[in-house]
């Protein structure tokens, strides 16, 4: 049997552990100060894929069959929870009548937040998926690894070997880019709440909300860029004023005219 039948029809695992140390025994103490986990340039590539645009990539559909758990979305791998009907009603008397298919929140703000709750949910459900593909193949390595110890050279286990890390490769990539998400989408949620303060309109709130993450503040350059640019139009308005003064427009014997336009 070949790596992905052995994947695709692999046994329940054994009552031991099986995310325990399989060669090691017993691991041995931690020192008081442990050093750092190194940094992977490869794996930071493949989680920052979304922090370029957050607000406007969508998550997409893993191509990956490592990102496909049998039985996942019956153990809740894929979408939040919905509310409970009457738990919606008795919170949100009012909307319950324009309800057609799931309870909706009162205002478009909370509807949003729940949006990004539940892409969140769902990025971290995919990366959990990608952990399973893991723990199996990591372990199937360990059983081969042992044949290898206890039989001596094979080429066929060595292939087979060969093959598991690879898949094992690929899971890792799936998580790092679905953990990216989240990491991504709590962000867009952190800059939600605290635009909600504010009284703008939904196209510049994109513009906060899409700028790419920054380790220096919640915003990063967008702040200064937009302010920077009202102050460019507060300069060519009052320039304009100048340059072309809005006169009174004059009434006539007909009558009042009606008011000029706000300018």
């Amino acid at each position: 049997m070949n790596i992905g039948e052995w994947y695709l029809h692999a046994e329940p695992l054994p009552r031991t552990y099986g995310l325990d140390d399989w060669f090691l025994g017993r691991a041995p103490a931690a020192p008081p100060r442990s050093p750092p986990v190194p940094f992977f340039p490869e794996v930071h590539e493949e989680l920052v894929r979304t922090w370029r645009a957050l607000h406007s990539s969508r998550p997409r559909p893993s191509s990956s069959p490592l990102a496909s758990l049998d039985g996942g979305a019956a153990r809740g791998y894929e979408v939040v929870p919905q509310v409970e009907r009457a738990v919606a009603m008795h919170l949100c008397p009012p909307g319950a009548a324009t309800w057609q298919d799931r309870p909706h929140l009162p205002s478009r703000a909370c509807e949003f937040s729940s949006a990004l709750a539940g892409r969140t949910y769902h990025a971290a459900g995919q990366a959990a998926t990608a952990l399973h593909a893991m723990a199996t193949l990591q372990v199937y390595q360990a059983k081969v690894l042992k044949h290898l110890h206890e039989r001596g050279s094979d080429q066929g286990a060595m292939e087979e070997l060969r093959a598991a890390t690879d898949f094992t490769l690929w899971a890792t990539k799936v998580t790092a880019r679905s953990l990216g998400q989240v990491m991504s989408t709590i962000v867009v949620q952190e800059r939600h709440l605290w635009l909600t303060l504010a009284q703008m309109a939904d196209v510049d709130k994109s513009r906060f909300l899409n700028a790419p993450i920054s380790q220096g503040s919640l915003f990063g350059d967008t702040v200064e860029d937009f302010a920077q640019q009202f102050s460019a139009v507060q300069k060519q308005t009052e320039a304009i004023k100048h340059i072309l003064p809005c006169g009174d427009i004059p009434t006539t014997s007909a009558g009042p005219q009606p008011p000029p336009a706000r300018r």
